[in-house]
């Protein structure tokens, strides 16, 4: 468990390589590569492609996550706490656009890692309880690529996206007490034509 824990912790998969996909066709090829892709079937049968890296999948056995692993990684806090964080996907393209809410779309995790004479220890996250949506007019068609940790903020972590034929790109955080947040820096409303105050 120490070596599947130190291989998650250094998790650095090429910048390109996908971690989410919705595209039938690309989901497919991802899924017949057979390497660390696995098929998603969200509520109402819709199918997508999702990462699961081979450290996680032997040293995550048990632990909450769904759907594809977009970024593993080690951060540290501001007051240098360090953490192993997980975000992981929850889509459902038939009910909602990509929102990108923690508890809602977006599942998070993060570990104090283990060490020889302490235990790893899990520390949780609020929980959005409930989020106002509708499903997307069009299929938004979702790809998401690995996350990648930011060389110059031990704290932060980038998320690049494509929705609706348009790029997008989250910002992450590990904050103080192991809190992980998550937000939209650029990107394509999530309905696209709608007018702000019209459903």
């Amino acid at each position: 468990m120490r070596y599947w824990q130190r291989q998650c912790l250094r998790d650095a998969p090429p910048a390109d390589r996908i971690a989410y996909a919705e595209d039938p066709a690309i989901a497919q090829a991802l899924i017949t590569q057979k390497l660390e892709y696995v098929s998603i079937t969200s509520p109402g049968g819709s199918m997508a492609a999702g990462r699961l890296p081979r450290c996680w999948s032997r040293f995550g056995r048990g632990l909450v996550t769904s759907g594809a692993v977009l970024f593993v990684h080690e951060r540290q806090s501001p007051s240098g706490e360090r953490r192993l964080v997980v975000v992981s996907s929850d889509f459902n393209p038939r009910m909602s656009p990509p929102l990108f809410i923690i508890g809602y779309d977006l599942q998070v995790i993060a570990l104090a890692p283990a060490t020889w004479s302490r235990p790893m220890r899990y520390v949780p996250q609020p929980i959005r309880l409930s989020v106002t949506t509708s499903p997307p007019p069009i299929p938004p068609k979702l790809k998401i690529f690995a996350g990648q940790a930011d060389p110059g903020d031990a704290s932060h972590f980038t998320i690049r996206y494509e929705m609706y034929a348009q790029e997008g790109l989250l910002d992450g955080w590990l904050r103080d007490g192991g809190r992980i947040e998550v937000k939209v820096r650029t990107g394509p409303k999530p309905f696209p034509g709608v007018q702000p105050g019209h459903p």
